[in-house]
């Protein structure tokens, strides 16, 4: 029995799986924490944020620019009717600051391709990977 363990392939166990190394591939075993990073990739909450925040500046913007079109300016300066102007401003009060915010996360996801512990993780596996036999 001894004998048969010896002559068995090379193999590598991490946790309780058992890969059986092919002649064309690599091996590498990764941490939790690595492969967490790599699940998410550090910026998935950045993109959701960004998304909400376009999708608020779009509306606010599509909101300012009807109210603009659709309130009678004229009557509201002899009126001195306050709540149009109260609500015009509101509204692009609130798309500049979804804009922003939209701009914002744009930074931090293009920050996070460059200077994160994503991108050092991808680039220290892409610097051990074997590009000899790579297609």
């Amino acid at each position: 029995m001894s004998e048969q363990a010896e002559k068995r392939e090379p193999t590598l166990e991490a946790g309780s799986l058992i890969l059986q190394r092919r002649p064309d591939e690599q091996l590498r075993t990764l941490t939790e924490a690595e492969y967490q990073i790599l699940v998410h990739g550090d910026v998935s909450e950045e993109r959701e944020m960004r998304n909400v925040y376009a999708g608020v500046s779009g509306s606010a913007l599509i909101g300012f620019l009807s109210q603009l079109a659709t309130v009678d300016w004229g009557s509201a300066f002899k009126g001195a009717s306050k709540l149009p102007f109260i609500l015009t401003g509101l509204l692009f009060a609130i798309f500049l600051a979804a804009a922003f915010g939209a701009f914002h996360c744009q930074y931090r996801i293009s920050h996070a391709a460059k200077k994160s512990p994503y991108a050092w993780l991808r680039s220290r596996l892409d610097s051990q990977a074997d590009t000899k036999n790579s297609i």
